[in-house]
């Protein structure tokens, strides 16, 4: 799976053909010639000049049969022509070797190292599998069908091959089916083996792989799982996610000598047996499940699911995943991700076209999440950080991980401003500090300290764990499935065990303490929360009960729960960047969230997004950006909201008596206010009415005037309920300080008097770089304007624009709290 064939790969090509006596081809790399010696027959004439990559391989091939696997020259064929039948186009096998009985031995088909992986089903079917029933009709047998091509790797040249016995694979379905091959071309009319990959041997896994090796890798993958619509994509996307992990444990584990077990194996007796597909199962599920226990701290065997659903996921197709990976290192020889960004990329984009999100789950396109990224200034924050006298870095989490792109760029995103930043103190600790946090062989090391992720959906906890080693973290701090993975669960509960059940040291999330500003449990172990949480999602009732001694608001929906839990998690001037439903900040049914907002959380801006933003929901979302207060800013607020009800309770029962006089006819004597004069009733409803609608208020008009003229502000009764000013909102007692009372007006007169949040930034734009578009059932996100931020030439992005032209150099300007 290369490129096409370099003039220096040619030379290399034409060194080993010269490099033996008996020489039954000749090349010239210059002249780009390939001449076949006489002796070799052929059915149809071969261009000898202008020669294309397939023709290069094949003079590699003949070569290799000749004189290294020791085949007489005299029983090879070069385009041996077959008929389909009448009428039907001749077609032409590229090599075939035969017998002392002029049976056909080795039956080639060749292809260039550019289209080997691309072209392979197709020509298994028609050019071998197919083209080899003639052989049989014309009253030959056949022993092997090779499917032929060439890799370069450490300046020499080898072939690429898969030998399929054509007694057990004499049709395309049994070949689906059983997907049995050997990879070496026998000697002498041997048996065709396959050699297993073994750690440190001539036979180890390859490193040097490309981008377009990655590419074809995942096609060929998607053709063969996702073709046929049998089994949901999802439940292919987490047999392939869980062989990635098995894959990964088997690198990390194997030692030098031991074959990996992560393979499609051959037992090399009389009778060619492979292994059967139980062995193979049976084997990768042990693999998965000793992943599982090491690396998702879920110790009991009966937590863990299978590596596949076999109703689900056939084990041919289990078999031929691992065949198609068994080939590649994951990990490099010093433990690191080989290749990390091509792998990255390849599991990214697996996530993106293939995981199908259901009701709640809203990946968030990383555009996105760069912008949140660099508006929450988590990499001046990190700066500051590693400079304050006892160096560290910002401890993260996602409560709600999803996929893990929260996680994986927030990881990437740090580790690059920290590799190229000029703002750090220059002293020994900082400079041990950086060495031991981002060592060039393994620069996200750190990320296993600072970075955690919690994901409900176990499937989904897994994608996180491969996403995260895929992109350079081994050991991430993943919490996932039912029993460590609710992100709503008691701090107590999220435990890392290692294989046998013990507890792991340094587990920033299963802390926690009491406040003296709020009535539950809280955290407060961490720096900054980036998330996008599930919307609208209903909680079984084992978690309802769970939660009810665990929030304020337990009975309230799941994006309100998750606010909640943002502050249990931050740090008191710990910074929150989230993505949410824009009905919080607008309906009556979550007033009392906007209000925890208020007391709890320093609302730094409010970034709202297109309704296109998330292909699998119309909802309308923003992004709110917004720091937690102190102990101290927190009874504060307090103070201010005992002084704020007091004054609401004292006018308001003022104004609602004189209601009650004037238009429900009650007697004044029974109502406490046959005392006030006129001028007192007329300043009071003036003060009242000012603050809770906003506008100036005459009190020199009469107290009657005032009451007819804003009769609906005060007590509107039309409709299903009663609302105004006059009446009190329910369920509000725990952010009131145990006051009922209407919190749209004393949230003014807070406002009035201390000038409360008028420093927000807010944004709207239709305009965030791509466009989502679907196409056959997939999402495609396709680039456009971008008002969030500008980018550099080389993709990345610019914190500081002189000219303010885009979203992110305006909210780059808000001043954050340290912690």
């Amino acid at each position: 799976m290369m490129g096409k064939i370099t003039k220096e790969e040619k030379y290399l090509i034409e060194q080993y053909i010269k490099s033996f006596d008996k020489q039954i081809v000749k090349v010239d790399v210059e002249q780009d010639s390939i001449i076949y010696d006489k002796s070799l027959s052929m059915d149809k004439k071969i261009k000898m000049e202008n020669c294309g990559d397939e023709e290069w391989t094949r003079a590699f091939i003949i070569t290799k049969l000749v004189n290294e696997l020791g085949y007489p020259v005299e029983r090879i064929k070069l385009e041996k022509r077959f008929n389909l039948g009448r009428g039907a186009k001749e077609v032409y096998v590229d090599v075939r070797l035969s017998d002392a009985n002029g049976d056909a031995f080795l039956f080639f088909e060749i292809k260039s190292p550019s289209q080997y992986e691309i072209e392979m089903e197709t020509a298994i079917e028609n050019q071998l599998i197919k083209v080899a029933s003639q052989e049989i009709a014309e009253g030959h047998n056949v022993k092997y069908l090779v499917y032929s091509s060439i890799n370069f790797t450490n300046n020499s040249v080898q072939d690429n091959s898969m030998l399929l016995d054509y007694s057990r694979n004499n049709s395309y379905e049994l070949w689906k089916e059983n997907r049995e091959y050997t990879d070496t071309i026998p000697s002498n009319y041997g048996l065709a083996i396959k050699k297993p990959y073994v750690r440190g041997s001539d036979k180890d896994l390859e490193l040097d792989y490309s981008e377009s090796t990655i590419n074809q890798l995942s096609v060929k993958l998607h053709d063969v799982l996702w073709g046929g619509g049998a089994t949901s994509d999802n439940d292919i996307f987490s047999a392939l996610t869980n062989l990635i992990l098995a894959k990964i444990h088997d690198e990390d584990t194997t030692s030098d000598d031991e074959a990996y077990k992560f393979q499609s194996n051959t037992f090399i007796d009389s009778n060619e047996e492979f292994e059967s597909l139980e062995d193979l199962y049976d084997r990768i599920n042990g693999l998965y499940i000793d992943a599982v226990k090491e690396r998702m701290s879920i110790t009991n065997e009966a937590d863990i699911p299978p590596v596949v659903q076999r109703g689900k996921f056939s084990l041919s197709k289990l078999k031929h995943t691992v065949q198609t990976l068994e080939k590649y290192a994951f990990r490099a020889e010093n433990g690191v991700i080989a290749n990390q960004d091509l792998l990255g990329k390849f599991f990214e984009g697996i996530i993106q076209s293939d995981y199908k999100q259901s009701k709640g789950q809203f990946f968030t396109p990383q555009n996105i999440v760069k912008f949140m990224f660099y508006a929450v200034k988590a990499d001046e924050q990190a700066i500051e950080l590693i400079n304050n006298g006892t160096p560290s870095l910002p401890y993260f989490i996602d409560p709600s991980a999803g996929s893990g792109t929260f996680m994986v760029e927030f990881m990437r995103l740090l580790t690059h401003e920290i590799s190229k930043t000029t703002k750090l103190k220059r002293n020994p600790q900082i400079t041990q500090k950086r060495n031991q946090w981002f060592p060039s062989w393994a620069e996200n090391t750190w990320a296993q300290q600072y970075v955690y992720g919690i994901e409900l959906n176990h499937d989904l906890g897994t994608a996180v764990k491969v996403n995260m080693i895929l992109h350079g973290d081994g050991s991430a701090n993943v919490f996932s499935g039912t029993e460590l993975g609710d992100g709503l669960s008691k701090f107590t509960k999220y435990l890392k065990l290692d294989a046998d059940g013990n507890k792991r040291d340094n587990n920033e999330l299963e802390k926690n303490i009491l406040s003296d500003v709020y009535s539950k449990p809280v955290n407060e172990h961490f720096d900054i929360i980036m998330s996008n949480p599930p919307f609208s999602v209903k909680l079984d009732g084992d978690t309802q009960k769970e939660v009810a001694s665990n929030f304020i608001f337990s009975n309230k929906s799941s994006e309100n729960l998750f606010i909640e839990r943002y502050y249990q998690l931050l740090k008191p001037n710990g910074r929150l960047a989230v993505v949410l439903p824009e009905s919080i900040f607008d309906t009556a049914q979550n007033k009392y969230i906007r209000v925890f907002l208020f007391k709890y959380f320093k609302i730094k801006a409010l970034v709202s997004l297109p309704q296109t933003t998330f292909a699998y929901t119309p909802t309308k979302t923003s992004i709110l950006f917004a720091q937690k207060k102190t102990n101290d800013e927190i009874k504060n607020w307090n103070k201010n909201i005992i002084k704020a009800c007091l004054e609401y309770n004292r006018l308001s029962l003022i104004v609602g008596n004189l209601y009650k006089v004037f238009f429900e006819e009650k007697d004044e004597k029974t109502l406490n206010i046959k005392e006030l004069s006129g001028e007192q009733r007329s300043l009071a409803v003036a003060e009242f009415l000012q603050v809770g609608i906003g506008l100036q208020i005459d009190s020199s008009e009469s107290w009657e005037i005032l009451l007819e003229k804003y009769k609906s502000e005060l007590l509107d009764t039309e409709g299903n309920r009663k609302q105004g000013l006059l009446i009190p909102d329910k369920d509000l007692e725990e952010l009131t300080e145990g006051y009922k009372v209407n919190i749209n007006w004393v949230l003014r007169y807070i406002a009035n008097k201390t000038e409360l949040q008028n420093n927000v930034f807010m944004a709207e734009t239709e305009h965030i770089g791509f466009k989502v578009k679907k196409r056959k059932g997939k999402v495609i996100l396709q680039k456009s304007k971008n008002e969030l931020y500008l980018e550099d030439e080389n993709g990345e992005i610019l914190t500081v624009d002189t000219e303010k032209a885009n979203i992110l150099s305006l909210i780059r300007e808000i001043e954050w709290d340290k912690i």
